[in-house]
């Protein structure tokens, strides 16, 4: 199911359910249904259902992200190299998790090669963990824990892969991402692994703009680059325990049109908003161009802006005792 360009409430709110799958009894289903989905303060997992970003082949927006053999490809070959280190039943864990994507995509690699492992999603947002993506059914020796990533209701060392697919960058400051980081490294055991996968931000300029472009209808992210992102686990796992797997084919793909589909700036009554926000994009990349080597400016009618970013998978391994 694709997104609708005229999507209302009520359209996103059937794309949401039809596509989240979740459990079939009437109670789930009508619980889900008394929920709004506010695309500007909705969990990350109900933005990208709402918008078209669905199960492996994940719609236009993502541009068949999960569907690509290269991003799985990244996860296995993480995995597989510790593989023969794992015991028969590792745990696994997944920080700002909602449904599962990365986390199942494992679980199933490791019970592939004979391995018996538990899933823990978890998220901050409970109704986020309701049901799954289409294609991504979590399966048996799965459980769901509500909390926040910097107070991780997870013993100390008693897990062996913890697994964070762009939740990191919601934390709202530096400190508070090295909260998580050192979380993560508590409840890991010796030689435990940490997959990361974040955003690929080559430049200063190119995590402003995104912390920018968010910010002007309301959300919160704070990216940072690359360099950065390796710098902070190395001072928690520390450098020779870090390193940085391939970068990861882009997934994103931003224009005018998809901006204002995504915040529901077609209504006429938005008219005002949607120009100024267009002007103040416009006005940010141009003369930042040089600097950003993900974005780009087409000069036309439709003012339209390209905004591609590729993903990266950083390992970090917690140290043996």
């Amino acid at each position: 199911m694709e997104y609708q360009e005229d999507a209302s409430v009520d359209k996103i709110k059937a794309l949401f359910l039809d596509e989240l799958g979740g459990d079939n009894d009437e109670e789930s289903n009508t619980s889900m249904q008394s929920e709004d989905i506010d695309l500007r303060n909705c969990h990350p997992s109900e933005y990208d259902l709402a918008t078209g970003c669905i199960g492996t082949g994940l719609g236009k927006l993502h541009d068949g992200y999960f569907g690509k053999a290269a991003i799985a490809e990244v996860f296995r070959n993480a995995v597989m190299e510790i593989v023969h280190e794992l015991p028969d039943e590792p745990v696994i864990l997944g920080i700002g998790s909602g449904p599962g994507l990365p986390e199942i995509q494992v679980k199933r690699i490791l019970e592939e090669v004979g391995k018996r492992p538990k899933l823990i999603l978890s998220d901050k947002i409970g109704r986020a963990m309701k049901g799954h993506y289409k294609g991504f059914e979590p399966g048996e020796n799965t459980e769901k824990k509500v909390f926040d990533n910097k107070r991780m209701q997870i013993g100390s060392e008693s897990i062996d892969i913890v697994i964070a697919r762009s939740s990191v960058h919601y934390e709202k400051t530096e400190a508070a991402r090295l909260v998580v980081l050192r979380e993560v490294q508590r409840v890991l055991k010796p030689g435990g692994v940490f997959l990361h996968q974040e955003h690929a931000i080559s430049t200063q300029e190119e995590a402003d703009f995104a912390n920018m472009e968010r910010g002007l209808v309301g959300k919160h992210s704070t990216h940072i680059t690359t360099q950065r992102e390796l710098e902070m686990h190395e001072m928690v796992f520390s450098e020779e325990n870090v390193r940085l797997a391939d970068v990861q084919p882009a997934p994103l793909y931003d224009d005018w049109k998809n901006f204002c589909k995504r915040f529901n700036l077609n209504d006429e009554a938005k008219k005002e908003e949607k120009e100024r926000i267009l002007k103040t994009i416009v006005a940010y990349i141009e003369p930042r161009l040089a600097q950003m080597p993900n974005v780009s400016l087409r000069d036309d009618e439709n003012n339209k802006y390209h905004h591609i970013t590729p993903f990266q998978l950083i390992i970090a391994k917690n140290k043996e005792l």
